[in-house]
């Protein structure tokens, strides 16, 4: 383990994070990883579900994001937390408005 986490799972999503009061602090995202591609960024939090099991979060949400996702992240802006879903969804050719 590194800093608590499982340390497979976060090296093969490319993160390196710490538990929090809320979940999963990530502390370092490496370049052209899993977490990378995702959009996840320094300072993100993982936020750990109410119901969520008090062991094994951690490596089901760093196998989640080594397997490109979903998940969902916790991000302050302004003084004002949200969370968004990474990988954030795209509108379909399909949802495209036509000529």
């Amino acid at each position: 383990t590194l800093y608590g986490i499982p340390f497979e799972p976060a090296r093969r999503a490319g993160v390196i994070a710490q538990p929090t009061k809320d979940g999963l602090g990530v502390a370092k995202v490496l370049p052209d990883s899993p977490a990378a591609k995702l959009g996840l960024a320094a300072g993100d939090v993982l936020p750990r579900p109410p119901d969520a099991p008090t062991t094994g979060f951690e490596r089901a949400v760093l196998e989640r994001i080594a397997q490109g996702g979903p998940v969902t992240v916790r991000r302050q802006h302004e003084g004002a937390a949200a969370d968004v879903t990474l990988p954030e969804p795209h509108a379909s050719a399909q949802d495209a408005p036509g000529p």
